[in-house]
């Protein structure tokens, strides 16, 4: 476990989301690739998001998915997923970004976002499942 979460800040959503991984990946081996709900990068010129930061910890390719759009993320490649008019932004560490985004778009689920996300985001949230 880790001690109460940090609180948010714009920009530095990894000092609170970054604790958390390092206890669930201690002494995992074998990772090959980490989708997270957030930015690898903030912007254009590589400053870092949590994405970056769980490459630099982890050392492999990183897929940042963000539902929203972070002021100045203009290099972020748009994904529409089901029939939804809203994109997710997708950044990448360690794969292209491209590659990245058409393996969000590939990703179960019929709706926006990703099943595997939505269950995981469930799950950090403590929501009961219910079959669909």
């Amino acid at each position: 476990m880790t001690a109460t979460a940090a609180e948010y800040r714009p920009g530095e959503f990894w000092r609170r989301e970054l604790p958390p991984l390092r206890a669930v990946f201690h002494g995992m081996a074998g990772l090959a690739l980490i989708v997270i709900d957030g930015y690898v990068d903030l912007d254009p010129g590589g400053r870092p998001g949590l994405g970056a930061r769980v490459h630099g910890e982890f050392g492999v390719p990183v897929i940042g998915v963000a539902k929203s759009l972070f002021r100045g993320a203009v290099h972020a490649a748009e994904v529409r997923r089901g029939r939804s008019a809203r994109p997710l932004y997708v950044t990448a560490v360690g794969i292209s970004v491209p590659d990245a985004a058409r393996m969000v778009g590939q990703m179960s689920g019929p709706y926006r976002i990703p099943d595997a996300l939505r269950l995981a985001d469930q799950l950090a949230r403590g929501v009961e499942q219910t079959p669909r």
